[in-house]
């Protein structure tokens, strides 16, 4: 069986010397006495008791690196290289005639960065892979596309594409700084013309964009952009909006090549888009040219054409630009010549001439291949249940593991959709809160931890403890989330769930059996699908509950939520730092929301989705509150909203403290920083800052 294949890895891992785990969050010093109501709202939380069982204490091995002590890049403010240098394949360019010299194709500031290790080489092509045409983030992540950015360590929002930012003491009027001298892949100027394009000329156009983002309002109305002048522009709010630089420093906003919905992304080639656009070309002229390509209207066309990922001809600012599609078998991005950023030795960056992805539909075709050695550096979709492999075949594959560790919050979890409403029936219990405490209490996390993280994480609720700055407290760590088989018992006798039929499932007042449906993405990090089927083993095992595992490619996940077409789906459960800067998988935020994709949808655009109610409509209102704050005033609101959540276990959390991705790294790959935290708002390995790599021969 899957499960026994993995306590065989297990065995084989405990034969291995292996790393000592100080990743993460630590664990609480105690946890709450085990907790259970059948009442609605959860009990106030009881004093802690005992604490809870550390991660797995580990030795240390020479093919695992020591990110102990932390080696980050760093971005230089107080020079700029007297003189440039560039890649031979683009001197070679200059020379024919085909460039202009290295300093005209730089702005007059460009970013300066010191790397992590030493000043590196150029030349060489990092082989990776990925997993079809929803893994867009595969290279998103690396190119970081953002106006500005984290610093690696994510303590401090620092210049990227802009030069300089600054607010007022309010918090309402935001101003940017451009590059002057700045271009876009094709050589053309970036100005903030290309800003005020995204915002007047798409934004707010609603063919375009009909639901307006929710990082683009305050007080729920649209901020106003203005250009100062070509190299500065002004944002500004009706209300304080603390979080507004955080957010377009993160995945929230990201870019123009990685756009987290359609046509956002706060900038956009104005000099190339206009061709698609109907106000500048026609609406007439604009659908046929969209139906003679074969989309339904000029406006689906527009933002097709305005994703690189789809369209590979249009000017990016990314360190690599796409020469082919994410809808084809490789991904081939090759260094942009007119990257706005050189080492502190006046080195054009990127270092690296290209990246190449090659298709892996199947994940264990992609970790056999990394385990061979084919990838220079893989950590999307790296399987850590296959630790003990990587070990075992690291010295013959010629390259080392790397761990890209998380802080807080659970490596996996399921989400209970408190908008379903396909089967009324089912229906009242998803959105009952003593049967979810229920079906989390009947799980034994530590065999989910053995079979499926090696015995790496530490069992918790999503509200891990310690996780700064929005973690409740220690008395949420273990809420509802200790194995506790009598008590689950109880509460599902409790809410008239306490009939079984001849296989001693539990039925529905009406007779049928309870089936609880589990949408889980196959392919993508973790093994969602074997999580999924231990959960099912165990609710029959222990409750007498049944279910159903639904395995799903990304793309079908993503159109069954903003379908709200599902009963619960398995995801992570992101950290403390996401819960104002990516809270997608924090509460219902948005359509990907697994706890409400319509109420999301709704917080989003009050046109659409639906209005919630209750804990669901609590969070997002202490989420708009702490919005308007800064950081260290909204932590009593960030807290609010997790313990929310843990209360009525809006998620059922696995584990906490494991590594997020596993990096299967070449000896010869260099500049990767150690230490450095994974988060899905900085777009890890993106706050490495990956122009900075390089490899040698």
């Amino acid at each position: 069986t899957p499960a026994g294949e993995k306590v065989l890895d297990l065995r084989l891992m405990r034969a291995l010397p292996v790393p000592a785990w100080g990743g993460g969050a630590a664990p609480p010093p105690a946890a709450p006495a085990e907790a259970g109501s059948s009442d609605a709202a959860a009990p106030a939380p009881q004093a802690a008791e005992a604490a809870p069982a550390e991660a797995a204490a580990l030795p240390a091995n020479p093919f695992i690196v020591d990110d102990s002590q932390p080696r980050f890049p760093e971005q230089v403010f107080d020079m700029i290289p007297a003189q440039f240098n560039e890649a031979p394949m683009l001197a070679a360019k200059v020379a024919a005639g085909e460039l202009p010299p290295v300093a005209e194709r730089l702005p007059l500031e460009p970013m300066v960065l010191k790397p992590s290790e030493q000043i590196g080489v150029y030349g060489g092509t990092l082989n990776g892979a990925f997993t079809g045409p929803a893994d867009h983030q595969n290279a998103e992540r690396m190119l970081k596309n953002h106006m500005i950015f984290w610093d690696t360590g994510m303590t401090t929002v620092q210049p990227h594409i802009a030069k300089a930012f600054e607010a007022n003491a309010d918090n309402t009027e935001f101003t940017f700084h451009l590059r002057e001298g700045m271009k876009w892949s094709d050589g053309a100027p970036f100005t903030a013309d290309d800003v005020l394009f995204w915002y007047e000329d798409i934004m707010l156009n609603d063919d375009l964009v009909p639901a307006k983002p929710g990082w683009a309002k305050a007080g729920g109305e649209v901020g106003v952009w203005e250009k100062i002048d070509d190299y500065t522009f002004k944002v500004t709010f009706i209300q304080p909006f603390g979080t507004f630089f955080e957010l377009v420093a993160g995945l929230t906003v990201n870019g123009h090549y990685a756009q987290l919905e359609p046509c956002s992304g706060g900038f956009s080639p104005k000099h190339y888009m206009t061709q698609f656009h109907a106000d500048y070309i026609g609406l007439e002229e604009a659908n046929a040219l969209a139906a003679a390509r074969g989309f339904d209207n000029w406006a689906k066309l527009f933002c097709f054409m305005n994703d690189p990922n789809l369209n590979p001809e249009s000017p990016v600012t990314t360190a690599w630009m796409p020469m082919t599609s994410f809808s084809e078998q490789q991904v081939i991005l090759e260094r942009n010549p007119y990257y706005w950023a050189v080492d502190t030795e006046g080195n054009q960056l990127p270092y690296l001439d290209r990246i190449v992805l090659t298709l892996a539909e199947d994940l264990e075709v992609l970790n056999l291949k990394a385990i061979a050695g084919e990838y220079d550096m893989q950590a999307r979709h790296i399987d850590i249940a296959k630790l003990p492999v990587f070990l075992e075949n690291a010295e013959q594959g010629d390259y080392r593991v790397q761990f890209f560790r998380s802080r807080g919050g659970s490596a996996v979890a399921l989400a209970f959709n408190q908008d379903y409403d396909k089967d009324p029936a089912m229906a009242e219990y998803i959105t009952n809160a003593d049967f979810r405490r229920a079906l989390s209490m009947a799980l034994d996390r530590e065999q989910i931890n053995e079979a499926f993280f090696l015995g790496l994480g530490r069992p918790s609720s999503p509200c891990a403890w310690p996780d700064p700055p929005y973690a409740p407290g220690e008395e949420y760590d273990q809420l509802y989330h200790q194995l506790d088989v009598e008590e689950a018992n109880r509460l599902l006798d409790s809410i008239g769930l306490d009939q079984k039929d001849s296989e001693g499932f539990r039925l529905l007042p009406n007779g049928e059996r309870v089936v609880v449906e589990m949408m889980a993405v196959s392919g993508a990090f973790f093994d969602y699908p074997g999580i999924a089927e231990m959960f099912g083993q165990q609710w029959k095992t222990n409750v007498g509950i049944d279910s159903e595992v639904q395995a799903v490619e990304r793309s079908l996940r993503n159109t069954r939520l903003t379908n709200n077409d599902t009963m619960t789906n398995f995801w992570g459960a992101d950290n403390s730092e996401a819960v104002f800067l990516f809270p997608n998988h924090v509460f219902a935020y948005q359509w990907e929301s697994g706890t409400g994709p319509l109420s999301g949808q709704w917080f989003q655009d009050h046109s659409v989705g639906r209005e919630p109610t209750g804990p669901i409509r609590e969070q997002q209102l202490a989420f708009e509150e702490g919005s308007k704050l800064p950081r260290e005033e909204r932590v009593p609101f960030g807290q609010k909203i997790r313990a929310l959540s843990c209360e009525n276990v809006f998620y059922i959390g696995t584990v906490t403290g494991t590594p997020a991705w596993t990096a299967i790294v070449k000896n010869n790959f260099h500049n990767l920083a150690v230490g450095f935290p994974f988060t899905t708002v900085g777009q890890s390995p993106g706050n490495s800052y990956p122009e900075t790599w390089y490899m040698t021969e």
